[in-house]
């Protein structure tokens, strides 16, 4: 996906550490997708009305609610917004886990920034095709 084909798509990014989404916020908007970043469920929830994205990326951990539980709500909700979890969990535990709640894709926070920032980027680029 070109930079071109990417602006005007719509991410917005769920995570409760804010070093996290400032990374990841970083990171895609440089490539020239529209950034929206939460710490909380509340502020999640103002900008999924708000903003309406293409792509949301979900922390599985989450003080509030559990990432793959707001990931089972959007797919319910939401039938043309696309899912991402994103955790320090294993590869396979997210491979099992994102497709039991319907998912479309996961990142594993453990490939650390370099290959963490070219994930975001593979997975965003197939779910968005």
């Amino acid at each position: 996906m070109s930079e071109t084909e990417s602006k005007g798509k719509k991410i917005l990014i769920i995570d409760d550490s804010e070093l996290t989404l400032e990374l990841v916020k970083k990171t895609l908007s440089a490539a020239g997708y529209e950034v929206y970043a939460a710490s909380e469920l509340v502020e999640f929830d103002m900008l999924l009305g708000k903003v309406r994205p293409d792509l949301v990326i979900v922390d599985i951990q989450m003080p509030e609610i559990t990432g793959d539980t707001i990931c089972k709500v959007l797919k319910e909700k939401y039938s043309d917004i696309r899912v991402v979890l994103f955790s320090g969990l294993s590869d396979d535990e997210l491979k099992l886990l994102s497709e039991r709640v319907g998912a479309d894709g996961y990142i594993s926070k453990k490939h650390g920034l370099k290959e963490l920032s070219d994930l975001v980027m593979m997975v965003i680029e197939e779910v968005l095709l």
